[in-house]
């Protein structure tokens, strides 16, 4: 017998695989013509649904015969909507159509179908399927009984449909198909199908229409399909990733007369099984791309059988013919070690070779790299880009923001299995505690932030003054708007009609511009409402003690945006070994500042223009500052506060937000103000002058320096906290009655000041710095945080002009006095090394060209010695420096302002236009690229560095209107401070820094780990007896105590649960529990296990109380 005998049993074996090994879509738009947007809107919203379920555009082939995005008549150039609400673009910036135009044909359709195409057509343009490929045929346009018409100049028949599946069936090439056509009778078109293993739907019958759902105004036409609108809704809903175990007969179950206007129809006969197997395959089966290949705990015998049976048959056959080779030589065999097949005896074999498998196959998408993001919008202000408490990322556009969130991988769960033993040793390269070598260094995965984003018009329309009722209710007072507005918007007494509602009195005025302060065009509500400025609160206020954003828009509001609480705030894994990603579309206006914004305990007399905002540092958990600015100068404290309350009957999570106005003072500089045709006047104003320094404790109290800018002067005002700030109440607060410290120096237009993240001290006293952007040049300012033991009046505020400190004019600009500073870094002090004269900072300027100054640095080079510039300013430099002959100005200059990406190459960067018979020109050069600096950020670490940049040409006005315009965000990384979870390890991945504690390194990795495990052995120790009395809900009997990394409990009659990551109790409540977006383990919610140990409740509220993961102290998922 001899081994390749065998080898047919390896075949028998192969087929064990699954139903389908591949997912295909084949969406068809068959309508030219304006009018008929409705019908392209209707593909690309089914495109955007199995992209979004994983069918890669290799394996979709689109077919649009008219481009609605590029047409003329289109309101909204490039973007096609199907919701009148345009939430989402569906052509965006990577849709890739296989057939456009009039390719869009019969034959074309029909060919692609049968693949019956010449052997020049790409591959991009097949339909390269096999027999065990799943194909969703969509198809919608105009019809009638049994034909479909393409581009009002042709028609397919239902014959014709159906003679092409047959072939596509007889040259197998589908295992099943889902058929879905929405036209006019679009039930006749499957009739005379008679191919085996086809689902058929329509959404019409013979004589009926297809109607449309709604129309845009805006557009001017109808923008979607009933029948697909209802197909879209459910999909959405209840199909959110690829685990979905929604069926194809709970798709069809939703269609109702009710909802389409038309009658559904479906065919299960030509389906093996009839409608009982139609109607229970899945959805993902057609609409994603599952390959049902599954390994899970359920061990086929068979299978294992067989393959043990093989493999010792293999040994003895090769055992066999060595012994045979033996005997029949003539030389003496020198024994060697050889690896020979050994039978294998291990039951679990098998399993743990696809475990070895699939670790192997998902390492290289633990990481994402921190790639370009490209925007198709551009900042109208400086400082448009901020990283928050936790890695998310907000980038401002003219009159809207960009939130991105970042997907961190599944380290936690990969250690864990590393302990157990599940991931193959051979697939690491090192023993660093479960991560390898290079391991996050993978260009082929997507971008990081590619997921989680969220785009928010923040300009239009105007927010409603009743945002702010819920503040008023939980402060116990009156809400000032209850009887209407008069006809500025601001309160009345009610004189309105008993049978006006209050809906009717408030919506008259919700679209008028209404105004606030004493500013010309503010005043009177005509300002262009764009973004202004940015801030993240500290970390602990929101849900899940997540951040917040405050983003301030010129006409002088201030909107919180935030989580609103909403279960459904998570989304799936997008990549393999991924942890879910928090979902942006539950954010909503939490409250609000300015114009009609009231606040409770607000102290001005009218509405006001907010013109600049700043958040104090952390305080504590659910408590914060923030301080704003009037355009009278006039600065407000507010406290902010939120009291979580969990609703264990409605499983969901509530924040009462207690906002209240503490105190109010002037914030003025010694100058009088000018009016603007005195010589002496200089243009000035900032929206970036307040600044918080670092928190001074003394005791229970602590003190904060408040900077402020007015014309050509920075003061600085000490904020004292007094005692402790009982969470719930008000907060004592004391500002002190003149400034502290200032300074008299000519200041331009949006001058902006920073302090560092540090308090030094000076002998007894402690001390804050900071820099000063004029914002032509960088100023260092060192100022006490506690005033002289005898501090009258100081003489710097004492009254006086501009010319007599001499700071009408400049002092010297430097090299650069027509580029201004638009943004810089503090960089993250070490407080173990000495005191540098200044702040470590990186700073950039407005324009980017080869001969001005654009970037400038003052960190030592011994410690950027391996990369003096970060990845960005290196990209941009090289940019720059690209050179042509002027020549190729003569020959014709290629425009690459419209260029996707602000910094992606063209073909300026090659010289194929010069071939080798005509070498490229000699003489002088030229630099085609110019840049423009619009925002620089630091995260929360100090390791990661983002930058806002828009590319320009340096030859050639910039052509276009306003939907040509981009930006792009690029990065670059280095270390290290006192972070949250989330910071540090987004520092980990992307910025160098240490591994994290209870995600991707044990206890014993560091002292600052040993204290973590500590800490996590006193929580279980609340348990421990709570544990050994824990009994079954289900049978009364007793609960085994999980082992250590064990995620199930079980009691001794074999009812399994749930195991709380923080307690080790098992979970035997619905909706108690949330998980991770850290380190994905799951948690009883803390007010839940106070019941379960009643008698320690002031232990278990001391250390778990502030609703983070016991695991590993990261915040929760909804």
């Amino acid at each position: 017998m001899k081994l390749s005998s065998v080898l047919p049993l390896l075949a028998a074996l192969a087929p064990v695989s699954a139903e389908h090994t591949s997912n295909w879509a084949v969406l068809v738009s068959t309508s030219r013509f304006w009018f008929n947007y409705r019908h392209l809107a209707n593909v690309l919203s089914i495109y955007r649904t199995v992209k979004r379920l994983g069918i890669p555009d290799s394996q979709i082939i689109l077919m649009l015969p008219d481009d609605m995005a590029c047409n003329p008549r289109n309101a909204f150039p490039g973007t096609v909507y199907s919701n009148a609400d345009r939430a989402v673009d569906l052509y965006g910036d990577n849709i890739e159509v296989d057939y456009r135009g009039y390719e869009v044909t019969v034959e074309n359709f029909i060919r692609l179908l049968t693949d019956r195409v010449g052997d020049e057509m790409p591959r991009s343009k097949r339909l390269l399927t096999d027999d065990r490929s799943n194909i969703l045929v969509y198809m919608t346009g105009h019809g009638g009984n049994e034909f479909l018409k393409f581009q009002d100049a042709e028609e397919i028949g239902a014959f014709d449909l159906a003679d092409a599946f047959e072939q596509m069936w007889e040259k197998k090439r589908y295992h099943e198909i889902l058929f879905m056509i929405d036209t006019c009778q679009a039930n006749t078109m499957y009739s005379k199908l008679y191919s085996p293993n086809i689902i058929a739907t329509g959404s019409s019958k013979l004589d009926q229409s297809s109607y449309s759902h709604h129309a845009d105004n805006d557009v001017g036409v109808a923008v979607i399909d009933r029948f697909t609108y209802y197909n879209l809704e459910f999909l959405e809903a209840e199909v959110r990733d690829t685990s979905s175990k929604k069926t194809i007969g709970d798709l069809f179950d939703s269609y109702s007369y009710e909802k389409i206007h038309s009658n559904a129809g479906v065919r299960y006969d030509l389906f093996p099984g009839g409608a009982e197997a139609a109607r229970s395959r899945l959805l993902t089966d057609f609409f994603g791309n599952v390959q049902n290949v599954e390994v899970d705990g359920r061990r086929n015998t068979t299978l294992e059988e067989d393959l043990l049976s093989l493999s010792r048959t293999i040994a003895a056959l090769r055992q066999k013919a060595d012994e045979e080779e033996q005997r029949n030589t003539t030389k003496p065999v020198v024994p060697q070690r050889a690896q020979f097949a050994k039978p294998l005896t291990n039951e679990n074999w098998w399993a743990k070779k696809i475990y070895g498998a699939t670790a192997l196959a998902g390492c290289a998408l633990e990481f994402l790299p921190l790639r370009e993001i490209v925007l198709a919008s551009r900042p109208l202000v400086k400082r448009a880009v901020t990283f928050s408490c936790d890695g998310e990322l907000a980038v401002a556009a003219d009159d809207s923001v960009h939130v991105f969130v970042p997907e961190l991988p599944d380290l936690a769960g990969r250690r864990i299995r590393k302990e157990r033993g599940e991931v193959d040793e051979a697939s690491s390269e090192d023993e660093d505690y479960g991560f390898e070598k290079n391991f996050h260094i993978n260009l082929k995965s997507r971008a990081q932030y590619s997921e989680g984003s969220r785009h928010m018009p923040v300009s239009y329309p105007p927010l409603d003054p009743r945002v702010n009722k819920e503040l008023f209710a939980a402060a116990g007072l009156p809400f000032p708007y209850d009887d209407g507005f008069d006809d500025r918007g601001d309160a009345k007494a009610s004189d309105s009609s008993e049978d006006e509602d209050e809906d009717d009195a408030l919506g008259e005025i919700d679209n008028r511009p209404f105004g606030a302060g004493y500013g010309p065009i503010t005043g009177v509500g005509s300002s262009m409402n764009h973004v202004v400025h940015m801030a993240w609160s500290p970390s602990g206020l929101g849900v899940n003690l997540r951040p917040i954003l405050a983003i301030l828009t010129s006409a002088g509001v201030v909107a919180m945006y935030g989580d609103g609480g909403q279960a459904y705030a998570v989304l799936p894994h997008a990549n393999t070994n991924m942890l879910q990603r928090r979902e942006l579309n539950s954010w909503a206006v939490l409250w609000g500042v300015g114009e009609r914004l009231l606040v409770p305990g607000q102290q001005a007399e009218e509405t006001e223009n907010i013109q600049g905002i700043a958040w104090a540092r952390e305080i504590a958990p659910g408590q914060a500052l923030l301080a704003t600015i009037n355009d009278v100068r006039e600065v407000a404290i507010l406290s902010v506060q939120t009291i979580p309350k969990y609703d264990i009957a409605e499983g969901k999570d509530h924040l009462d937000w207690l906002v209240h106005e503490v105190v109010r003072f002037k914030a003025e500089g010694p100058h009088p103000k000018l009016d603007f045709v005195d010589p002496d006047y200089t243009p000035c104003g900032t929206s970036f002058g307040l600044s918080w320094s670092p928190w001074v404790c003394n005791g229970a109290s602590g003190s904060s320096l408040l900077s402020f800018i007015d014309r050509s002067y920075i003061g600085f005002r000490r904020i004292t906290l007094k005692g402790s700030w009982v969470r719930g109440e008000k907060p004592s607060i004391d500002v002190d009655s003149f400034d502290c410290a200032g300074t008299c120096v000519h200041l331009s237009t949006d001058a902006f000041f920073q302090f560092e993240d540090m308090v030094w001290t000076q002998g007894d006293t402690p001390t804050c710095r900071g820099l000063l952007a004029t914002p032509f040049r960088l100023m260092p300012i060192e100022v006490a945080v506690s005033p002289l033991a005898s501090a009258p009046e100081a003489s710097f505020s004492s009254p006086h002009t501009t010319g007599d400190c001499s700071t009408v004019y400049p002092d010297g600009m430097g090299n650069s006095p027509y580029n201004p500073i638009v943004d810089f870094v503090i960089h993250p002090p070490d407080p173990l090394r000495r005191k540098t004269p200044e702040p470590l900072f990186t700073a950039i300027r407005l324009s980017a060209t080869t001969t001005n100054i654009w970037y400038k640095t003052n960190i030592p080079a011994v410690l950027d010695a391996a990369e003096p510039m970060p990845q960005w300013a290196e990209e941009i430099k090289q940019k720059l420096e690209i050179a042509l002959p002027v020549e190729r100005l003569r020959r014709g200059y290629p425009d690459d302002t419209d260029s996707e990406s602000g910094l992606e190459e063209d073909d300026m960067d090659s010289d194929s236009e010069f071939p080798d018979d005509n070498p490229l020109p000699q003489g002088p050069e030229f630099h085609p690229h110019r840049f423009r600096l619009h925002g620089l950020a630091i995260s929360p670490g100090g390791g990661v560095t983002a930058v806002v940049v828009s590319a320009h040409n340096t030859q050639q006005p910039e052509r276009g209107g306003w939907h040509t315009v981009r930006s792009s965000v690029i990065f670059g990384h280095r270390r290290r401070r006192h972070l949250t979870v989330e910071a540090r390890l987004f520092e980990y991945l992307y910025g160098g820094g240490p591994p994290v504690p209870g995600i991707n390194a044990p206890a014993k990795y560091g002292v600052h780990f040993a204290k973590w495990e500590e800490r996590r052995e006193r929580v279980h120790a609340l348990f421990r007896n709570a544990l050994e009395k824990q009994t079954c809900d289900l049978c009364g009997s007793r609960m085994t105590p999980p082992g250590d990394g064990k995620f199930l409990s079980s009691c001794e009659k074999g009812h399994f649960f749930g195991t709380c990551g923080t307690s080790g109790l098992a979970v035997q409540m619905p909706g108690v529990m949330r998980s991770c977006g850290t380190c994905g383990l799951r948690s009883i919610r803390s007010t839940v296990l106070m019941s379960k140990v009643p008698e320690r409740e002031e232990e278990i509220r001391r250390e778990i109380a502030d609703n983070r993961c016991g695991g590993c102290g990261g915040k929760f998922l909804n």
